[in-house]
């Protein structure tokens, strides 16, 4: 199956999405690392419990404070990157449907016109053909009475089998 004459394919969108995916995989990389690092941090902390003074505790509660703040500002940066495109998809995709109803709804209008247009004809077409036959029959009256002749005979041998 192919595309019908005269349409293309826009590849802008699935374009987009690829983008999306990329950003979100590297971004996710760049958390994972972040996170993973926090954890380390965390877990080397958790086996090598030593008393330390209060400058040390202090230093180990901004690192702490730094891994989240950086983990937190990675996963924005990741949110801002993908949600952008997206954004930029949905506007296209609303964009191309408005245009696709604008142009259902114009077909629409110019069919209901033919219709209308057509009916009228077709309405008017008696009262056309009884004018026209009064011009007929005022300008040939011996003719009209042949032909009303003609066509009695033709009906009766019709309806009397």
């Amino acid at each position: 199956m192919g595309l019908p004459a005269g349409r293309r394919v826009d590849f802008s969108l699935w374009t987009r999405c690829l983008k999306i995916y990329h950003l979100s995989v590297a971004d996710s990389q760049a958390f994972r690392s972040s996170f993973a690092k926090l954890l380390i941090f965390e877990r080397d902390k958790m086996e090598n419990p030593t008393v330390k003074s209060g400058s040390d505790a202090n230093s180990d509660a901004n690192a702490v404070q730094r891994g989240v703040n950086s983990t937190g500002s990675a996963l924005h940066s990741t949110i801002d990157k993908v949600s952008e495109p997206v954004r930029q998809g949905v506007e296209h995709a609303s964009t191309v449907a408005h245009e696709a109803v604008d142009k259902l709804a114009s077909g629409a209008s110019h069919v209901a016109d033919r219709f209308s247009e057509k009916a009228a004809w077709v309405s008017e077409a008696p009262s056309r053909a009884v004018e026209c036959s009064k011009s007929w029959v005022q300008d040939k009256p011996l003719e009209a009475i042949g032909v009303a002749l003609a066509l009695g005979f033709i009906m009766g041998r019709l309806t009397a089998r």
